[in-house]
């Protein structure tokens, strides 16, 4: 049977930040676990830079609460993986602790003791994880030592960037080294966006859960936008970019608006080739249970290579949770070819894995 992976799920290892230095004793974060079965992460520099709306309304790991079982712990994920049948899974860190707003000593210090404790993880369970290293983007070339480090001494498979770089689109020349050596190191760039900083239009989207539903999307729209029109795609042909968490239902509009753009408005001088056609370099995980219809319209639109089963473990809202498999396997309009691709042929190519 062809690899399975879910290629979103999202998780906080206990020792997460055990690695940070000492000298940041009153300010670095925390995790802590009570008599009543809540836990959560402290981080005073991190709480401070919240809205009211961040820090009190939307889904928060600062604030105590009782997490769902796996959210800490790697036992209810194996078991998950073996109920279900998934080989691999994707570790995506929560992400309030990882926002580029820290100042950078601790903000380096947080990113290494995060990749520290993956590192270990990935060591304990060969061949059951991906792991993803956070880089302290706020500077480029702290972010390329650590980069290096995450990559040829840790054996992590990719970083993680969010969508945004503290407000500024992923296409800065700022940014160029860093992807330049991802290139080089031959591994993915990987997107997700988050709630927890400056989520586009987040002021306006503080009603039924819109930070995510309309939020996610304007992020993960902007960032295709930013990597193919600011011409990052041309820089780094062989850049492969992995977005998490958008859906992909939004992607024959997208692309149908960017083409009309360069066709009409002089954007062709600006890059090599039309919009659509950098989508060879980007992986999407899609929600295929609620995207059933529309993920079926975008392979029509651009084949089966682009897409991959998301779980969202263990929260289960982007992927509908122990259904996802089945959604994809009972999905009539679909080979068992393009079933396979989605359910993990794709992301092993994005994360360069042997798919036997």
């Amino acid at each position: 049977m062809a690899i399975r992976i879910d290629s979103d799920s999202h998780f906080l290892p206990r020792d997460v930040f055990d690695d940070v230095d000492p000298r940041f004793e009153h300010r670095r974060p925390r995790v802590y676990f009570d008599a009543a079965g809540r836990s959560a992460a402290t981080y005073p520099d991190r709480e401070a830079k919240l809205s009211h709306h961040q820090r009190y309304v939307l889904p928060n790991t600062f604030l105590p609460s009782k997490r769902p079982p796996g959210f800490w712990e790697i036992p209810p994920r194996i078991e998950f993986l073996d109920r279900t049948g998934i080989d691999m899974q994707v570790l995506v860190p929560s992400n309030p602790p990882f926002h580029y707003d820290i100042e950078l000593d601790l903000a380096t210090n947080v990113c290494r003791s995060y990749n520290n404790a993956i590192s270990r993880l990935l060591k304990k369970h060969p061949g059951r994880f991906i792991g993803l290293a956070h880089l302290p983007m706020q500077s480029p070339t702290r972010a390329l030592q650590e980069l290096d480090r995450a990559i040829t001494e840790l054996g992590i498979h990719a970083p993680l960037l969010l969508t945004n770089i503290e407000g500024l689109n992923l296409d800065e020349p700022q940014f160029w080294p860093v992807y330049a050596r991802m290139e080089e190191l031959g591994v993915p760039l990987i997107l997700h966006p988050s709630r927890s900083g400056k989520l586009l239009g987040a002021e306006r989207l503080m009603k039924f859960h819109l930070d995510n539903a309309l939020g996610f999307l304007y992020e993960g729209t902007l960032a295709i936008t930013s990597l193919i029109c600011g011409g990052v795609l041309d820089l780094f042909p062989r850049l492969r970019v992995g977005l998490l968490e958008t859906g992909c239902g939004y992607l024959p509009h997208l692309m149908d608006r960017l083409n009309e753009v360069y066709d009409h408005e002089g954007v062709d001088k600006l890059i090599r080739k039309r919009p659509h056609e950098y989508l060879d370099q980007f992986w999407i995980s899609a929600n295929v249970v609620a995207e059933r219809e529309t993920f079926t319209y975008v392979i029509k639109r651009y084949g089966p290579e682009r897409l991959m089963m998301a779980v969202d473990f263990p929260h289960g809202l982007g992927g509908a949770g122990e259904t996802v498999v089945d959604a994809v396997q009972n999905n009539t309009a679909l080979t068992q070819q393009e079933k396979n691709r989605i359910l993990g042929l794709n992301a092993a190519e994005l994360f360069g894995l042997a798919a036997g």
